[in-house]
Protein backbone atom coordinates (compact mmCIF):
# COMPACT_ATOMS: atom_id res chain seq x y z
CA UNK A 1 0.00 0.00 0.00
CA UNK A 2 1.06 3.37 -0.97
CA UNK A 3 1.81 5.32 2.06
CA UNK A 4 -0.05 8.53 0.63
CA UNK A 5 -2.79 6.79 1.16
CA UNK A 6 -2.70 5.41 4.71
CA UNK A 7 -5.73 6.98 6.50
CA UNK A 8 -7.45 6.49 10.22
CA UNK A 9 -10.70 5.43 10.80
CA UNK A 10 -12.82 6.08 13.84
CA UNK A 11 -15.35 4.16 15.22
CA UNK A 12 -17.10 4.64 18.59
CA UNK A 13 -19.59 2.31 20.38
CA UNK A 14 -22.11 3.62 23.21
CA UNK A 15 -22.53 2.14 26.30
CA UNK A 16 -25.73 1.82 28.36
CA UNK A 17 -26.64 3.26 31.44
CA UNK A 18 -23.11 5.09 31.32
CA UNK A 19 -21.32 1.80 31.14
CA UNK A 20 -18.70 1.52 28.06
CA UNK A 21 -19.20 -1.98 26.11
CA UNK A 22 -16.91 -4.91 26.55
CA UNK A 23 -13.86 -5.67 24.29
CA UNK A 24 -16.48 -8.32 23.10
CA UNK A 25 -19.56 -5.81 22.40
CA UNK A 26 -17.25 -3.13 20.71
CA UNK A 27 -15.84 -6.41 18.51
CA UNK A 28 -19.15 -6.89 16.04
CA UNK A 29 -19.03 -3.55 15.28
CA UNK A 30 -15.39 -2.95 14.29
CA UNK A 31 -15.54 -6.13 12.01
CA UNK A 32 -19.02 -4.27 10.41
CA UNK A 33 -16.83 -1.28 10.14
CA UNK A 34 -13.40 -3.55 8.79
CA UNK A 35 -15.61 -5.30 6.43
CA UNK A 36 -17.21 -2.16 4.94
CA UNK A 37 -13.96 -0.50 4.08
CA UNK A 38 -12.74 -3.64 2.53
CA UNK A 39 -15.74 -4.22 0.30
CA UNK A 40 -15.97 -0.62 -0.63
CA UNK A 41 -19.49 0.47 1.11
CA UNK A 42 -20.60 3.66 1.89
CA UNK A 43 -18.41 5.82 4.85
CA UNK A 44 -20.24 7.99 5.27
CA UNK A 45 -20.99 6.51 8.85
CA UNK A 46 -17.31 6.86 9.73
CA UNK A 47 -14.88 9.80 10.56
CA UNK A 48 -11.58 9.02 8.69
CA UNK A 49 -8.68 11.10 8.81
CA UNK A 50 -5.48 11.83 6.89
CA UNK A 51 -2.11 11.22 7.99
CA UNK A 52 -1.81 14.73 9.04
CA UNK A 53 -4.79 14.33 11.34
CA UNK A 54 -7.22 16.09 9.05
CA UNK A 55 -11.14 15.20 8.52
CA UNK A 56 -11.35 13.52 4.95
CA UNK A 57 -14.82 14.17 3.47
CA UNK A 58 -16.10 11.77 1.03
CA UNK A 59 -18.70 12.80 -1.81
Amino acid sequence: MCPDLLKHYSLSCGGVNGIVPTAEQAEEPLKMMVKTVQSGGSLSKYLAFDKQGELLHFS
